[in-house]
């Protein structure tokens, strides 16, 4: 029998990528996100996990996530 393995990649998120992150968030939670605030993401399957400080997480669809980092670029162009 062939067992499904998951595979997990730890990479340090960049300034970059944390102002990104917390722009989507703010965007979808209408609640200003500090990129500081950012700890980890994790992407299972459709969802993206987002770690946050203070032991809370939240939880946005990849689409949702893609759609809206699509319109915050369009709008800085």
């Amino acid at each position: 029998m062939v067992r499904a393995t998951q595979l997990i990649t730890t990479v340090p998120l960049s300034r970059k990528d944390r102002d990104a992150i917390a722009a989507v968030l703010t965007w979808d939670l209408c609640k200003t996100i500090s990129p500081d605030e950012i700890e980890a993401i994790r992407v299972s399957g459709e969802w993206v996990t987002v770690r946050l400080s203070f032991q809370r997480a939240v939880p946005i669809h990849r689409e949702v996530f893609r759609s809206i980092r699509q319109q915050q670029s369009s709008a800085l162009n």
